[in-house]
């Protein structure tokens, strides 16, 4: 069979193991079916797969079921839902990320979602003189780089829509600010019952694609076999980044990535249709033990479950799925929080689909992504392991978080050990450090936070922060330490 004939025979299947390839190459690293079909083939054959990909990368490939037809029809069936909070601060931001939108998919329907306003108010209709919606807020008036910023909003996005108010609640963590996780529900519902297209993507406003990667990924795994009972119509796709292995370090079933999600409207809808976390749940653990032999991260919750797991058991639960989570690192669950990883969404890496945040980079950086998240290419092997086996998917991981456990010494009862030597030898650090201009009180907060924080360093870092803490946070410039300096000293 020659090229042209493979082709026409086989449009579909040629552009998803053609797209693989023009990503990964014919041998790539990662355990993916296309490319051992790829291997699997004829030399005819793969000449026209690798035809194909080469025109798949210069976009130039279509096909009667051709992948650029099923760019085009998504991006033509888009909304893009942006959501957070409205300020000062971010408004800039906002304003370009509005605008990067429009430039990766002029025909989209985008729609800001509004957490919380500080900055923009609309017009009234009888005060409308052209197409103008918004305005900035009169206490903010003078500040023209801010009221450039509105325009661009109101000139760039579909809609704007301001979310049921609501406040905070307690911090997750001991080291955390607010738990904002109702202003994020109430947001999400916001923007997805504003969005009318077939395909939504729902984004945290400080995050941007710098590409379409994603959709290349989308329409690569998306008809994948289910092989369980199916919630969703089609598979979502979520971030690797806080979607958790419930395998290591934090051992938290059900734990999904809630960066962004992309798929058909209704589903996107289904998955946010949940209640606000509850106040006692946020303060479970300041009543009740956590579980016996809970490692040095899983000690640091406040909260019955976290706000991703609230999440996605509610939906769950909304759907009449079973699933079993008392609390946030029930290993019960494990398993069966796999399968639905498996079955309903897709893991996208986030340097494989370009995803920047000026707000949070450091968590594209850190090293414990590569051991605490799941990452796409072991998704994929889900897909052909029997549940029972998921475990051996993981075993490098494992083996790396057992001895990231056993470094950083993971019990409650050694946690209290290092917060009684640390107030012990608290005198004697103060006194040393009293020479040093730059030295600041500990405070009594501090005296607890301290020590768990430096339970969670790696022994690198570990060793600067006993050199000298106030250097150690002079230095950093990672925002959870700058959180730990201004809690633990006056």
């Amino acid at each position: 069979m020659d090229c042209h004939a493979y082709l026409q025979e086989h449009p579909a299947k040629t552009a998803q193991i053609a797209f693989c390839v023009s990503r990964e190459g014919c041998y790539g690293k990662k355990d993916n079916n296309a490319l051992f079909c790829f291997r699997k083939l004829n030399l005819w054959q793969r000449s026209g797969v690798l035809i194909v990909a080469r025109l798949i990368r210069y976009g130039l490939y279509r096909g009667d079921e051709g992948l650029k037809d099923n760019f085009k029809s998504i991006s033509e069936n888009l909304s893009i839902i942006m959501q957070g909070p409205l300020h000062v601060g971010n408004i800039v931001q906002i304003a370009n990320h509005s605008r990067h939108w429009r430039d990766l998919f002029p025909d989209a329907e985008i729609i800001l979602s509004i957490s919380t306003n500080e900055v923009m108010e609309s017009i009234p209709q009888h005060e409308r003189t052209g197409r103008e919606r918004y305005k900035i807020s009169h206490w903010h008036e003078p500040n023209v780089i801010a009221s450039n910023a509105v325009n661009v909003i109101d000139y760039i996005c579909d809609d704007v829509v301001l979310a049921e108010p609501t406040i905070p609640l307690p911090p997750i963590k001991p080291t955390d600010g607010p738990n904002n996780s109702s202003f994020m529900i109430n947001a999400a519902k916001a923007g997805l019952n504003a969005a009318s297209r077939k395909y939504v993507l729902r984004i945290r406003s400080d995050v941007i694609f710098l590409n379409k990667n994603f959709l290349s990924l989308y329409l690569e795994n998306v008809d994948r076999p289910r092989r369980f009972r199916s919630i969703l119509k089609q598979r979502v796709m979520i971030c690797n980044l806080f979607t958790v292995n419930p395998f290591c370090v934090e051992r938290l079933p059900y734990h999904y990535s809630d960066w962004f999600n992309f798929g058909l409207l209704s589903d996107v809808r289904n998955i946010w249709d949940v209640p606000l976390m509850s106040y006692s749940d946020t303060l479970f653990y300041k009543v009740n033990p956590h579980k016996k032999g809970s490692n040095f991260r899983e000690v640091n919750f406040n909260t019955r479950i976290g706000v991703e797991q609230h999440i996605y058991t509610s939906f769950l639960k909304n759907n009449n799925h079973d699933y079993i989570l008392d609390f946030h690192n029930d290993t019960r669950g494990t398993i069966d929080s796999l399968k639905v990883l498996e079955n309903e969404f897709i893991i996208a890496d986030a340097n494989y689909i370009k995803v920047l945040t000026q707000d949070r980079s450091d968590y594209l950086t850190f090293d414990w992504v590569d051991y605490i998240c799941i990452h796409y290419n072991q998704w994929a092997k889900l897909h052909t392991t029997s549940p029972a086996n998921y475990r051996s998917i993981f075993l490098d991981k494992i083996e790396k978080s057992n001895k990231i456990l056993q470094e950083n010494s993971g019990t409650k009862d050694e946690i209290e050990r290092e917060i009684e030597e640390f107030n012990e030898e608290g005198e004697c650090h103060e006194n040393h450090f009293s020479g040093n201009d730059k030295i600041k009180g500990l405070t009594i907060p501090g005296r607890v936070i301290l020590p768990i924080y430096k339970l969670i360093l790696i022994p690198k870092m570990k060793k600067k922060f006993e050199k000298d803490r106030i250097a150690f946070f002079e230095d950093s410039k990672n925002k959870i330490a700058k959180k730990v300096y201004n809690i633990s000293y006056k």
